[in-house]
C-alpha cells in the first residue's frame, strides 16, 4: 500500500497550493495551539530539526525527497529513520500534517500499522477541548 494520511483544522484546505510549510507557518500552527518553541512536544520541536523524507506525490503536486520539514513516529524499539515520515505541509492558510504510507510494518506499540501520523494538540493548563481534525487520504 502507498500513498499519503493527512490531518488539519481546515474543513476544505485548498491542495491546488499545497507546499512545504515553512517557519513562519509553523510558528502560527504553535500560536493556534497554544504552544511556544520550547514545549518538548512542541510542533518546532517535533519537524524542525530534520527535512529527511522520501520523494512523494500530492495530487499533481510533486516533493522531491529531503525538502520539506520531517520527522519519524517511533517504532516499537523507539526512535527510527526508515519509516512513518510524518512531513509539515500547508495550503499558505491552513497548517497540514502528513504521513507516508507503509504497507504494514510494526509500530509503536509493536502491532502492525499501515501509517502513524503525529498532530499537535493544547494540552496546557488543564485544556481538555481537543482539536477538531479533518482527514484526508490519497492512495497510491
Amino acid at each position: 500500500m502507498s500513498g499519503e494520511v493527512y490531518a488539519t483544522t481546515a474543513a476544505s484546505p485548498t491542495w491546488s497550493t499545497i507546499k512545504c510549510a515553512n517557519d513562519t507557518e509553523v510558528a502560527a500552527e504553535e500560536t493556534a495551539l497554544n504552544m511556544n518553541a520550547n514545549d518538548p512536544d512542541s510542533v518546532s520541536n517535533t519537524f524542525l530539526n530534520a527535512t529527511y523524507h522520501p520523494a512523494f506525490d500530492t495530487g499533481a503536486k510533486q516533493f522531491a525527497a529531503d525538502t520539506c520539514f520531517a520527522t519519524n513516529a517511533f517504532d516499537a524499539t523507539g526512535s527510527q529513520t526508515s519509516k512513518f515520515f510524518n512531513v509539515a505541509l500547508s495550503d499558505g492558510s491552513n497548517f497540514i500534517y502528513s504521513t507516508l504510507m507503509n504497507d504494514s510494518v510494526t509500530g509503536f506499540d509493536g502491532g502492525t500499522w499501515d501509517f502513524e501520523l503525529l498532530v499537535g494538540e493544547d494540552g496546557h493548563g488543564g485544556d481538555t477541548s481537543p482539536t477538531q481534525y479533518y482527514f484526508f487520504v490519497e492512495l497510491g
